[in-house]
């Protein structure tokens, strides 16, 4: 009787190692996966980093595009009057 008590005993710690051990692994999966979802934000974030950086590059070179032709306008009719001016006077 005392040997089937143990047996039972055995039996119901190696069903519990069994259900830790399962349960362990599932933990170590969902840590996986929670890591895993931890680098694709991660690499939306780099992503949308990326993204503001090349706006920023667009802006910067809208900027450029800008002033040249302000400088174009102011210095194109400048350059004109004056040759006519010039031309006028001689």
């Amino acid at each position: 009787e005392e040997e089937e008590e143990s047996n039972k005993g055995s039996v119901y710690i190696e069903k519990k190692e069994k259900e830790w051990r399962k349960e362990r692994e599932r933990e170590r999966e969902r840590e996986r996966e929670r890591e895993r979802e931890r680098e694709r934000e991660r690499e939306r974030e780099r992503e949308l980093e990326r993204e503001r950086e090349r706006e920023r590059e667009r802006e910067r070179e809208r900027e450029r595009e800008r002033e040249k032709q302000m400088i174009i306008s102011f210095h194109f009719p400048l350059s004109l009057s004056l040759s006519l001016s010039l031309s006028l006077s001689v």
